[in-house]
């Protein structure tokens, strides 16, 4: 299969981006270089193209520049959005593009042909598996209708798995390879969950993606470890034995005071997400518990997108 590479030249300029334009030709993708239109000509460019892989510029570290990178990807099918900078950028930015689906920040400062090389095969391997992903959905549809127990609860529920699943996508290779250390971001967790096993299948989710982690089987005990310190995320049960999650929230979010605290559900009730995720509910996102990979893949995503918030 050929794949196309747009590559927006606009900052830092042609010659800057050669080594990456040069990378991409000798991996066998067609580029095209062309200079950064504004949000609605990007979109309608990249419909006409329907390229593989965008490499947005970073100009200045600004997130309103990572929100163009996301029309980008928005404006076609299958493929893989990618920023490049002439320099470093920070956490928050980068915690904010990952979390916002763009699947990899590359510092033109830093990188040579060489380094560049396991990038650019990188995003191709990603870009497989979306396509894989896509001729899967029938199949996903069914599964997933049967898990939610009605078809437009479990459209809902594939829509969710694909964003969370791109979304993380680029980061777990980054995380697995060793040259992301998001412990630096947010390292603090507590989960809340009465069941042992699936607490201990969490703990070992988030400990790959460099967690501190504190367990706790029910509210009143999670309200308890905040004398230690607070959290910068919490990953409740829908339900525990002595309150509801929305209630643990409320009397989390009453002992921090205006501290800023990420909480999250991880329930197995989809139908519940709604209500959960109310306005004035103290809740800031659901994860549904899914088996095996999956059940991982959304878990880390949904811990992924509370390190920016």
């Amino acid at each position: 299969m050929q794949y196309q590479a747009v590559v927006y030249t606009n900052v830092p300029g042609p010659d800057a981006v050669e080594p990456l334009v040069q990378v991409c030709r000798d991996k066998g993708i067609q580029v095209v270089t062309s200079e950064l239109p504004g949000p609605n000509q990007l979109i309608q460019e990249n419909k006409r193209r329907e390229p593989s892989l965008l490499f947005i510029p970073l100009a200045t570290g600004d997130l309103e520049e990572v929100s163009l990178a996301l029309t980008a990807q928005a404006a076609g099918p299958a493929h893989v959005v990618a920023l490049y900078c002439p320099s470093a950028i920070g956490p928050d930015v980068m915690g904010y593009a990952f979390r916002e689906g763009v699947l990899d920040v590359i510092d033109l400062q830093c990188e040579t042909k060489e380094t560049l090389l396991p990038r650019v095969s990188r995003l191709m391997k990603i870009l497989k598996e979306q396509t894989t992903e896509m001729s899967m959905d029938r199949q996903r549809n069914h599964e997933v209708d049967v898990l939610r127990g009605s078809r437009q609860a479990g459209e809902r529920a594939v829509a969710r798995w694909k964003e969370r699943t791109l979304a993380l996508a680029s980061v777990a290779v980054r995380i697995m390879e060793g040259d992301l250390n998001v412990a630096v971001l947010a390292p603090r967790l507590l989960i809340v969950a009465s069941a042992a096993s699936q607490a201990h299948s969490a703990q070992e989710t988030a400990k790959k993606l460099g967690f501190q982690i504190t367990r706790a089987p029910n509210g009143a005990q999670a309200l308890e470890t905040l004398v230690n310190g607070e959290p910068d995320v919490v990953l409740t049960d829908g339900s525990l034995p002595d309150m509801d999650a929305p209630e643990l929230a409320r009397q989390i979010r009453e002992a921090v005071g205006g501290k800023s605290i990420m909480i999250i559900v991880w329930s197995s009730s989809p139908e519940k997400e709604d209500d959960y995720t109310a306005p004035g509910k103290g809740i800031d996102d659901f994860v549904l518990k899914a088996p095996g990979e999956e059940g991982a893949m959304l878990l880390s995503a949904a811990l992924l997108g509370a390190l920016n918030q």
